[in-house]
């Protein structure tokens, strides 16, 4: 059984790692030719279209991408109650959805940026359909994420060959936005379907009463979802509200070289998540033993990342801009630290506090954050602009960090008392 599950846990890693290298390759090389053909101001109206619909997707979300991985997880062998949490969790989605959908026309009718393009942003907003029926957070907690890869890669490979032969000039920036979402409903709807057809699931109305106990039971997780974006989310938009777009661009550029750092991470904790949620709802100790290891060598492997990146800040940032900018090599150092600062917090955090009946006290410790980051950003960004970010964001997840650990401490998570 012990090596059933290492061997499981090692296939849902390199699963995600193939996807998370999907995930760069392939707008390595259409982002190029997207922009050539349909200029830069119509790309950054696509994705800024994206980003608007986004914050739909995350409220249809609700934290379901961690509250039900757990759910699945810890339920994966009773395949009745498996076909209720899956049941509950659509129909909470669907009426979200409805409520959405109300949100969203008001929107677009009243928002003055909207009108012009009122037709983009209804494209755009059919990925949240996809999004209704994606189950990956199912995949994701009987721990069979190659399933998800699998219909990833095809569909990934079908967009590309699509964005190559419809888009031929500036005037087709629609298309992209209709290929868009239509990769994300046929991604969507054949994972729903796979789902309910391969586990033999029904499609039933549950217990209102567990309908209520799973929607209550996620808001905490959604609540403090909707914290952590407002601090990543909020920090580009204030420094861009004191300053200009180069003061930005300085910043940007040095966050996206500290993302593609720390998304080398992402395999990991995704596989993590619902194996820590399975040993802790069987055995406490094994729980605890999972993470503890997972401390010492995840823990080493994202410093080492974190260490190469202040390391080789200056040549990063001279091979991606052509020459050395010292403003964003600046920047660059100040949050090199951050793969492994916000590992501890997801391991400590998500991965900890959330199997450990801890939800309330997480939430406030990251809606405290957000107010942290909220007050230290509009204080620094005036006085030393894309620096006073950098700090802003560095100290917002050190103190997230340290008040996971000194509270785990003090419950006893780290000498048995708990």
């Amino acid at each position: 059984m012990i090596e059933k599950s290492k061997k499981l846990l090692i296939e849902n890693i390199l699963s995600f790692s193939l996807l998370q290298f999907l995930n760069y390759f392939i707008p390595f090389i259409t982002f190029p030719y997207i922009i050539n053909l349909v200029g830069v101001e119509k790309f950054g109206l696509i994705n800024f279209s994206s980003a608007f619909v986004g914050y739909f997707i995350l409220f249809i979300d609700y934290g379901f991408n961690i509250s039900a991985v757990r759910l699945i997880s810890t339920n994966r062998d009773n395949k009745r109650t498996l076909n209720e949490i899956i049941c509950s969790i659509y129909i909470i989605k669907i009426i979200l959805f409805i409520v959405s959908t109300i949100l969203f026309f008001i929107l677009i009718n009243y928002l003055s940026f909207i009108k012009n393009y009122k037709l983009l942003y209804i494209i755009t907003y059919f990925t949240v359909i996809g999004n209704i029926f994606l189950p990956i957070w199912f995949y994701q907690g009987i721990e069979k994420s190659k399933i998800i890869v699998l219909i990833s890669f095809i569909m990934k490979i079908f967009w590309l060959f699509t964005i190559f032969y419809f888009v031929r000039n500036s005037n087709d920036y629609l298309r992209i936005a209709y290929l868009n979402s239509f990769n994300s409903i046929i991604v969507g709807f054949t994972l729903f379907t796979m789902m309910f057809i391969k586990y033999s699931f029904k499609i039933f109305l549950p217990d209102l009463k567990l309908i209520k106990k799973i929607f209550n039971d996620s808001t905490i997780v959604f609540l403090s979802t909707c914290a952590i974006s407002i601090y990543t989310i909020s920090n580009t938009f204030i420094l861009g509200l004191f300053t200009s777009n180069t003061v930005v661009g300085y910043f940007t550029v040095a966050d996206k070289i500290r993302q593609a750092f720390q998304n080398l991470l992402y395999p990991l904790t995704q596989s993590m998540y619902p194996r820590a949620s399975y040993l802790f709802a069987n055995s406490f100790q094994n729980g605890k033993r999972f993470i503890l290891k997972s401390f010492i060598y995840v823990g080493l492997f994202s410093f080492i990342i974190s260490l190469l990146l202040y390391i080789t800040s200056n040549d990063l940032v001279n091979i991606l801009l052509g020459y050395s900018n010292q403003r964003t090599v600046i920047v660059l150092k100040i949050i090199s630290f951050l793969p492994f600062i916000i590992y501890l917090s997801n391991l400590f955090g998500i991965q900890t506090m959330l199997n450990i009946n801890m939800k309330k006290q997480f939430s406030y410790i990251i809606s405290f954050a957000a107010i942290i980051n909220l007050f230290t950003t509009i204080l620094l960004v005036p006085i030393f602009q894309e620096i006073g970010t950098a700090i802003s964001v560095l100290f917002t997840e050190l103190f997230v960090t340290s008040s996971i650990i000194i509270f785990l401490r003090k419950k006893g998570f780290f000498s048995n008392e708990i």
